[in-house]
């Protein structure tokens, strides 16, 4: 079962991270933080307006691998034939592990000489096809790739793995009550230390909002490997998020 945590300056009730301030009491500035002009009696509107900042957690639930085979041949012919059926083992392999078809692409292709050092001669073609899938069991993921490389034999590359969470809508909905939250919160704290009230919301705009995604890279040769299959840690995923809030002041 996914967890969803959060953030320990979140879960303490105390979200650093108010990076702007403002006290406003203008009279009839459209300018202002609300665009508030004076009240009804004349008097200055008065505001106050802070960022906050919400950081959630969770755990990530899909892992997208980058798979692939590179071959090298006398003839352009001969590597793509080559790629080609390791190409289509790869792709067997993945679907016999239960990958749905929607999860597998194909992301790159390509063929083209190599030449020897001096970078005169073609001494040969290397052909390369990579695909892209999301494999959803990640405590299986670590077979699947060990499999893979088994298909493929020494023709396998591995390019790298990025772990996510397919549905952040839970996230990012905790993630915005942290952070109005923490503006409630600056702005009480600002309001006290001035001698003055904090009232209603008179505007909310969110702000950025930044998904950091962990992302590691594994050598062809450490895919290959025999023994235990490849150990891959997913980490957790946090999600941050601001808002900038514009409260009345009493």
């Amino acid at each position: 079962m996914r967890r969803l945590t959060v953030g320990a300056a979140a879960a303490a009730g105390v979200v650093v991270g108010v990076v702007a301030v403002t006290l406003v009491a203008l009279a009839g500035d459209p300018s202002s933080p609300v665009g508030a002009a004076a009240d009804d009696g004349g008097a200055p509107a008065r505001t106050i307006t802070v960022e906050g900042v919400g950081r959630v957690e969770g755990e990530p639930d899909v892992l997208t691998v980058e798979l692939g085979v590179r071959t090298t041949a006398p003839s352009a012919r001969e590597a793509l034939t080559r790629a080609n059926e390791r190409a289509a083992a790869l792709l067997e392999l993945l679907a016999g592990r239960g990958v749905a078809e929607r999860d597998i692409r194909t992301s790159a292709l390509s063929v083209h000489p190599e030449y020897d050092r001096e970078g005169r001669q073609i001494t040969g073609y290397a052909a390369t096809n990579t695909v892209s899938a999301r494999l959803r069991d990640l405590d299986r993921a670590g077979e699947v790739i060990d499999a893979a490389a088994d298909a493929v034999g020494e023709d396998i590359v591995l390019h790298g793995v990025a772990f996510s969470i397919e549905d952040t809508g839970a996230l990012v909905a905790a993630a915005r009550r942290e952070a109005v939250d923490a503006a409630r919160a600056a702005a009480g704290q600002l309001a006290e230390a001035a001698g003055v009230r904090v009232g209603e919301v008179l505007s909310v705009v969110e702000g950025s909002r930044r998904d950091a995604i962990p992302y590691e890279r594994y050598a062809a040769a450490d895919t290959a490997a025999g023994g235990a299959s490849v150990p891959l840690a997913s980490g957790s995923q946090p999600v941050e998020l601001r808002v900038t809030v514009t409260f009345a002041l009493g």
